[in-house]
């Protein structure tokens, strides 16, 4: 397989990397799906395109986040070893986003969710341990409206509770920002609310068939009345300094899908 990169690169034939099966799935897929993790190497360093998609809508990290137990040659676990080799890459070519992280297929997953739904333990571990807070944010800011009535959501904490619980608890702590010390004189502790209490913030946050993010709309707009008869639900938040509109007009739904209430149906008698 190495001679065979080193013949594309020596002839410039790198469009042949771009060819796809029935899947449309390209080589980095399928090196990503079977974690060789020497080829996605090489590939990389044939300037690869990490953005193509196949025939669900997932990129080659999608791929790398579904395949949990999935050993390296060494040993190594080979999501964690693929991933992180995601992440020098997009360092090594400047790109200032997170795009390839936070890129959705199509059932409007990212890579968080994809990993937490496979039961990908470590390559969740992972992105919680490379201590980016405001990367691990912006893999959280998404969400599915699960029928037209708006009754159901799913976000990916909601996820992490359900199947992941321990690292859900790890979680919250990226959400408490301690301002000096106990023990000083002066000790603030300021909890970030946007993510627990997510009513007003769902609409904004669903993403597309399409994998498009619902851009410059407002959660005014996103108000859907037809189904609901029981007229909208305002929010005062002294954040943006007006009222907000939560996702569902339904008092039930919206107490039903709270993270407080996905935490509470998923805990065992001796959590509670």
């Amino acid at each position: 397989m190495n001679l065979f990169l080193k013949h594309i690169n020596t002839c410039g034939m790198n469009y042949l990397l771009e060819h796809t099966d029935a899947n449309f799935r390209t080589s980095l897929h399928l090196a990503a799906i079977h974690g060789h993790s020497n080829i996605v190497e090489d590939l990389f360093l044939l300037n690869i395109n990490i953005y193509v998609r196949d025939d669900q809508e997932s990129t080659p990290l999608h791929c790398v986040a579904g395949c949990a137990c999935i050993k390296c040659h060494d040993g190594v676990d080979a999501s964690i070893c693929i991933l992180d080799m995601f992440l020098r890459h997009v360092r090594n070519c400047q790109i200032h986003s997170y795009d390839a992280l936070t890129a959705i297929n199509g059932f409007g997953h990212n890579c968080l969710e994809t990993a937490t739904i496979s039961r990908n333990r470590s390559f969740v571990e992972y992105l919680l341990n490379i201590n980016n807070i405001s990367l691990f944010k912006s893999l959280l800011r998404n969400a599915q409206l699960l029928d037209i009535h708006y009754q159901n959501v799913d976000t990916p904490l909601r996820k992490l509770v359900k199947f992941m619980p321990d690292l859900a608890y790890r979680v919250l702590d990226i959400f408490i920002t301690h301002i000096g010390d106990k023990h000083d004189a002066y000790h603030k502790i300021i909890y970030d609310l946007e993510l627990l209490e997510d009513h007003c913030h769902i609409q904004q946050w669903q993403r597309s068939r399409s994998s498009q993010m619902i851009l410059n709309k407002s959660l005014n707009n996103c108000f859907c009345p037809m189904f609901c008869r029981y007229g909208k639900i305002e929010f005062y938040s002294d954040n943006y300094h007006r009222s907000l509109i939560a996702y569902t007009a339904s008092h039930h739904a919206l107490v039903h899908n709270s993270v407080l209430s996905v935490i509470c149906k998923n805990a065992k008698q001796v959590d509670l």
